[in-house]
């Protein structure tokens, strides 16, 4: 299974409940990165703090869902949502 982002008539860009950084509220991880002044961390601390909240959502998700009561079939539809097939890339 594609990612969902590959599938044609599915969006690309996405935004987020509240303004972040210099693009608003674009939800992409350069404009959460040129705003990590604002949560007091250098650009590069931003990175790894996204980077490793982005692992443990990949390699947990399907658990989590799945004890609170989600159905497989349920999970395989959200699988390219976390990622191909839901497996960390």
């Amino acid at each position: 299974m594609e990612p969902a982002l590959a599938r044609p008539g599915v969006g690309t860009e996405f935004f987020l409940a509240m303004s972040v950084g210099p693009l608003g509220r674009l939800a992409t991880l350069d404009n959460l990165s040129a705003a990590a002044a604002a949560f007091n961390l250098k650009e590069g601390e931003a990175r790894d703090l996204t980077s490793d909240m982005q692992t443990r959502v990949r390699s947990s998700w399907r658990d989590v869902l799945g004890d609170a009561g989600f159905r497989d079939g349920a999970l395989d539809v959200l699988a390219p949502s976390f990622g191909t097939g839901g497996e960390c890339e």
